[in-house]
């Protein structure tokens, strides 16, 4: 699920419009984040969808 996906989400539940501003990038911000779940996938069994 996106940070977007989660606000939307959120929306829904409480019943009123998120407002989402996207603003241009700064200095450091990365344009993607890589993870390994493997950990969460051993201790929890999860994985993602």
């Amino acid at each position: 699920m996106s940070l977007l996906e989660c606000v939307e989400y959120i929306g829904k539940i409480t019943g009123k419009e998120p407002v989402v501003e996207f603003e241009k990038e700064r200095l450091g911000d990365l344009l993607y984040f890589v993870c390994n779940t493997a950990k969460a996938e051993k201790e929890l069994q999860w994985r993602p969808s």
